[in-house]
């Protein structure tokens, strides 16, 4: 008997085996959430790439470097929202191009939700439109502050990203969902065609905040990180990644407890909000971020432990470090797994891998909704076979991958050849 849970984006929750999934609770909007950031900058190879924070717009449709890897980045600078929607944009893929992420992030004060909108290909395929993301091919769910729209996780993945002229609009509404004015800084993040069958890399940042004792001098030979680190190098190792060894980094005093997503909180007695520590990420290296906390309580009507993960975004900006989306929050709130009962297992590692996949575009294969994702490989809500699958809503000791998820991971510009 496993820990079940619901992973109601962008949280998991653990239940009770056997009894009734607790659905993750909608985060609520607080007054200071959303405030001007300084974030849009990416670290690469110790170089830093300006996002557009100098205050001043860009020539629409400048590519304005190459990083190692080969993924080209196009800044089409700072870009209004005239009414809530952003005139038409547009960038070019190539032949030789493989996915692309295209990444938002506020400039303006105050709780703003975007997305990335009206995303249409060169053939014209409308591949996100209005909020109702289950509807969407690309996967662009609305977020606070920062939000990406990765290409492509869909049926027709393979022959749906076509080289040409993409286009979309930015939108942005308030605390109330409706249509407002911001400033927004707007970046696509174009990744190269990988050699057939070549295996491909993520780097990690993990970020410790003590919790449980866990710091970035103990985790080289905390036994219970070590063995989630290694389910979770298997996990993608199936899927053709294999992750880089970990920077290993320290947090400001603090971060222990979480409590809320959106408003700051008002210090450490109470702790701090997740948008917060996520911020953190602003000086990190390319890669993904992981930031390990003692207590997670994103709402008060939820106990502690309950919450035993939460993504950034669905796709998170995986580019642009120091947004309030910029990672990943992972419970670790004792150095030890204890058995809550016989057959109990311990899910540190799924938990990993599944927030990461949540980061890097995937969905759960079946909401409990009803709704599913949208890849023709993986297995609908009461098939056996769903259970087994990593981004399915339920946590335990399985982690299967389809075909279809590999390679929306590997899409991920933040995944390098």
């Amino acid at each position: 008997m496993s820990l079940s849970g619901c992973f109601e984006a962008p949280c998991e929750v653990a239940s009770e085996p056997g009894s009734p999934p607790t659905p993750c609770l909608a985060p609520r909007p607080a007054a200071d959430a959303g405030r001007t950031l300084d974030a849009g900058r990416t670290v690469d190879a110790g170089r830093a790439i300006d996002a557009g924070s100098d205050g001043g717009p860009r020539d629409a449709g400048v590519v304005i470097d190459v990083l190692d890897a080969g993924v080209r980045i196009v800044d089409l600078g700072l870009v209004v929202t005239d009414g809530g929607s952003s005139s038409e944009l547009s960038f070019d893929v190539g032949p030789d191009d493989e996915g692309f992420q295209v990444e938002l992030v506020s400039r303006s004060a105050g709780l703003l939700l975007l997305q990335v909108d009206a995303l249409r290909s060169p053939t014209g395929t409308m591949l996100a439109l209005g909020p109702a993301y289950q509807l969407h091919l690309s996967r662009s769910r609305p977020n606070v502050g920062a939000q990406a729209a990765l290409v492509l996780e869909s049926d027709d993945a393979r022959r749906e990203f076509v080289p040409g002229t993409w286009r979309f609009r930015v939108t942005a509404s308030d605390e109330n969902e409706l249509p407002a004015n911001a400033l927004v800084s707007v970046r696509i993040f174009i990744k190269p065609r990988s050699p057939l069958g070549a295996r491909q890399r993520l780097g990690l940042n993990l970020f410790f905040s003590g919790s449980a004792g866990l710091t970035a001098q103990s985790a080289p030979t905390q036994p219970r990180l070590q063995q989630a680190l290694g389910e979770f190098r298997a996990r993608y190792l199936d899927a053709g990644i294999e992750l880089d060894t970990p920077r290993l980094l320290t947090l400001p005093p603090g971060f222990s407890t979480v409590t809320e997503y959106f408003e700051l909180d008002a210090g450490p007695r109470i702790g701090r909000s997740a948008q917060e520590l996520l911020r953190q990420s602003a000086s990190a290296p390319p890669g993904m971020n992981i930031f390990f906390v003692e207590s997670l309580v994103l709402d008060p009507r939820v106990p502690p432990g309950a919450i035993l993960g939460v993504a950034g975004g669905l796709p998170g900006p995986t580019m642009t470090q120091g947004t309030p989306a910029s990672g990943v929050i992972v419970l670790f709130d004792a150095a030890r797994f204890v058995p809550r009962r016989p057959g109990d297992v311990d899910t540190l590692g799924n938990t990993l891998a599944h927030e990461v996949g949540h980061q890097l575009g995937l969905s759960h294969v079946f909401e409990l909704s009803g709704d599913e994702d949208n890849l023709s490989d993986t297995a609908g809500q009461n098939e056996p076979r769903a259970e087994e699958n990593l981004m399915a809503p339920f946590s335990g000791d399985k982690g299967s991958l389809t075909p279809l998820q590999a390679t929306t991971l590997r899409r991920n510009p933040v995944v390098r050849p």
